[in-house]
């Protein structure tokens, strides 16, 4: 008795080759990589501060997060053709990934905010996070109210001329906002030293 085995057509062969170098990529290595991914942000009014719009003399703070997941993506031939294929917009990146987003690393973020990848290959690496935030806002409420501002024009001695506008009146008030920051970027694992430290991502 024969079986016929059918011959995986060539996209699937192609296919079995990127989860290959994937898998490859992904091996036991003796490298190291770390970073602290964060984003800047208007600094939150203190509860006994006086009323005010965040914008006014608001200053810059960095924030990072704890125990959020940071995912490393080989860097392989088709990944490489995907990112060029979408200008690096990560969200049709990595939702175009299909089986090569099942071959990943993973790290959690410290209590200071950063990612430790231990046992890596050199190579380049697809690093994807987010760091989720609350952000300082200035709310603008339309208050159904209208102002009218007049300019009337003399010749020195007699009105001869006048124009009106009529515009909105508005509230403002502070609040705050839950935010995401994404980072998406193309890192290298250097061969030549056994920790790459990327430092401060932004």
């Amino acid at each position: 008795m024969f079986v016929l085995l059918a011959a995986p057509s060539p996209a699937q062969a192609q296919s079995q080759a990127d989860i290959a170098e994937s898998i490859a990529q992904l091996e036991m290595g003796p490298h190291t990589l770390t970073g602290r991914p964060g984003a800047t942000r208007a600094a939150l009014a203190d509860a006994g501060k006086r009323r005010g719009l965040f914008s006014r003399g608001a200053k810059s703070e960095r924030v990072y997060t704890q125990n959020q997941p940071v995912i490393l993506i080989p860097y392989t031939r088709r990944v490489e053709a995907i990112v060029l294929k979408y200008n690096g917009d990560p969200f049709p990146v990595l939702s175009s990934l299909g089986e090569l987003g099942n071959y990943t690393a993973r790290a959690l973020t410290d209590a200071n905010g950063e990612f430790h990848f231990r046992g890596l290959k050199p190579g380049r690496y697809l690093l994807s996070t987010t760091v989720p935030y609350e952000a300082a806002v200035t709310i603008r409420e339309d208050t159904g109210r209208t102002r009218t501002d007049t300019t009337i024009t003399t010749d020195g001695y007699n009105i001869i001329g006048a124009s009106s506008v009529t515009s909105k009146v508005y509230d403002y008030r502070n609040a705050t906002s839950d935010l995401e920051h994404r980072v998406f970027k193309l890192v290298e694992v250097k061969a030549d030293r056994t920790v790459t430290a990327l430092g401060e991502m932004q």
